[in-house]
């Protein structure tokens, strides 16, 4: 591999842009070069468009779908984890690259895109989790317990996450 970029990207809209308008990175990825690209914001189809696009129109230069976060569990915590996935053989070209960057890289097995799916059950869980942990602090509250008893019991308790710690600034305001 001569090259590798990593692309992240919030808008949607400036992806052709980005990579094929007037000054477009696409021109100056040379022969062999792979590109991640995470987007929190892109269609599954849409990022099968762009790999296409990239394939019909630089032959020699290779696309991953990527899913970057931040590790959680004791083990990562705080370490930058990627979720890569693409062609096996373009993702094995890559592994000994975004190893070097990243101390904890996965290549998913499956077709380009796997990452995103993979980011979409993780989005839908964590939107269950906050959404339960809302319900339940609702709850509590409706039963005639403070809040930041609620917090402070729940923080220490089973049903304490990550996204029940993040209602704190919610109950810090409540408590004003």
């Amino acid at each position: 591999m001569d090259a590798a970029l990593v692309v992240v990207l919030s808008d949607a809209g400036g992806v052709d842009e980005l990579f094929f308008g007037v000054e477009g990175i696409a021109k100056g990825l040379r022969a062999g070069s792979i590109a991640l690209i995470r987007s929190t914001l892109l269609l599954i189809s849409q990022l099968e468009k762009l790999e296409q696009k990239l394939t019909d129109e630089k032959k020699d230069v290779f696309l991953l779908d990527g899913y970057i976060f931040s590790g959680l569990s004791d083990e990562l915590k705080q370490q930058i984890i990627i979720v890569a996935s693409g062609r096996q053989d373009v993702s094995e070209r890559a592994r000994k690259f975004f190893h070097s960057l990243y101390n904890t890289v996965y290549f998913a097995e499956g077709e380009f895109c796997t990452s995103s799916k993979l980011r979409v059950v993780n989005d839908l869980l964590e939107g269950i989790h906050f959404v339960a942990s809302i319900e339940a602090m609702y709850l509590g509250v409706r039963a005639g317990i403070h809040p930041s008893i609620i917090y402070d019991i729940i923080s220490n308790a089973a049903g304490s996450s990550r996204l029940w710690e993040f209602l704190h600034s919610f109950v810090f305001c409540l408590n004003k």
